[in-house]
């Protein structure tokens, strides 16, 4: 049976305050379209309004340091890896994930993962077995899954001291490895091993999150068993362009001089974002204190925009979203012979006139309207106007018919 100096309620204390913290954390950068998921174990995500695409990080946990029940000390733990990416999704959607908790035993460093184990997940970091001297590997990227993915560094083999651990990766390098009883600096996005004991003491605990567990050092027989450093618990980090404007504001299609509905979105903090192939008159806002663009103006053409966000705290990722606007012109009617002169009470040759972006006219079929003499009428069928029918009064008659549907004050005469 694997002995520990700590009791289960002192070991899980840290964690449960974490978990507090982590949830603080969630509330406040889920706000800003970034969500920190901080507390460890298996739990659910729903995708937000107007959110279609998310990029997500994941850390995997520290391994821990070695015990030792024998006078010696013992080597660091490795490194959590990470892996991330770009997932598309629906709002509302509910996706599963689980952030793992930090080793304390020779048992490796918990994996974390999104969606499902084969989707997106990141190795934790392998563990010192008891009074063992050769330091544990850091997760290794080869066996985790996502399109970008680092390896956790790996822990230091003791020597008179405890190793040093590794520390987990970064978001755009591996973990370094700790070489000696301190624990190993981190790359960017990454965290820092435990440092090994150099006294008669337990190992430092990894850093958060995914550290390796730095070892332990025993000198004598009291106490009995020194602990190994406990790795870092792993994380979650998932960021996304939400629309925050109404539903399809981002795919409308508005009348030529006419202005669109504005669009807005919500960024995560401290972005540097930049908007590609704007349609003519329309203007973007970036407002990095509330995060947010809006876009509006009247268009001149139509045209696909789209914008790229870079957050503050990762330079490596890009946030992609696309939204189109349609301008639709107004319509219009011409005719190859729209005048017509005949005796009372003698059938017209039928009128045409074609049309385009209208769906109707106004009076369709009703008999002397829109300008017509008594007993003709015109008739509106698959973008044609057809006048036709038997005058039954005399006169000059200017017809005017209005067109319905589409865009613009459009008649024809």
């Amino acid at each position: 049976m694997w002995p520990r100096p700590l009791p289960e309620f002192f070991i899980r204390k840290p964690i449960a305050l974490l978990g507090f913290l982590g949830l603080m954390m969630w509330s406040i950068l889920g706000i800003a379209q970034t969500q920190n998921i901080t507390t460890s174990g298996s739990s659910t995500f729903t995708v937000p309004a107007g959110v279609t695409s998310i990029t997500v990080e994941v850390w995997g946990s520290g391994g821990s340091g070695g015990s030792t029940n024998t006078n010696g000390a013992a080597a660091g733990g490795g490194g959590g890896a990470y892996s991330r990416s770009v997932l598309s999704v629906t709002p509302g959607q509910v996706i599963n994930y689980h952030v793992g908790f930090g080793s304390g035993s020779p048992d490796p460093g918990e994996d974390t993962w999104f969606l499902s184990n084969t989707t997106l997940m990141a190795k934790g970091g392998n563990s010192v077995a008891m009074n063992g001297s050769t330091g544990a590997t850091g997760g290794a990227a080869a066996d985790g899954f996502g399109t970008i993915r680092y390896s956790g560094g790996n822990g230091a083999n003791s020597g008179s001291n405890g190793g040093g651990g590794g520390s987990s990766a970064g978001i755009a390098a591996n973990g370094n490895s700790a070489t000696t009883s301190a624990g190993a600096s981190a790359p960017t996005g990454g965290a820092s091993g435990g440092s090994g004991a150099t006294n008669s003491n337990p190992g430092g605990n990894g850093s958060f999150p995914g550290g390796g567990g730095g070892g332990s050092k025993r000198q004598s027989a009291n106490p009995a068993l020194q602990s190994g450093g406990l790795g870092g618990n792993g994380q979650i980090r998932i960021s996304y362009i939400a629309l925050t404007s109404a539903t399809g504001t981002d795919n409308q299609s508005v009348c030529i001089t006419t202005a669109i509905s504005s669009i807005t979105y919500s960024l995560p903090p401290s972005s540097t974002v930049s908007i590609l192939t704007l349609p003519a008159g329309l203007t973007s806002n970036h407002n990095s204190t509330t995060g947010t663009i809006t876009i509006s103006g009247i268009p001149t053409a139509s045209g696909t925009y789209t914008i790229n966000v870079t957050p503050g705290y990762n330079p490596n990722i890009t946030l992609t979203r696309t939204g189109t606007v349609t301008v639709i012109p107004n319509n219009t009617s011409s005719s190859a012979a729209p005048n017509q002169t005949r005796c009372i009470n003698t059938p017209l040759a039928n009128i045409t006139h074609n049309t385009t972006g209208a769906t109707g006219i106004a009076n369709n079929g009703v008999s002397g309207a829109n300008g017509l003499p008594a007993g003709v009428t015109a008739t509106w069928a698959a973008n044609t106007i057809t006048i036709s029918g038997t005058p039954t009064v005399s006169g000059t008659f200017n017809y005017s018919i209005p067109l319905t549907g589409g865009c613009g004050n459009i008649n024809a005469t």
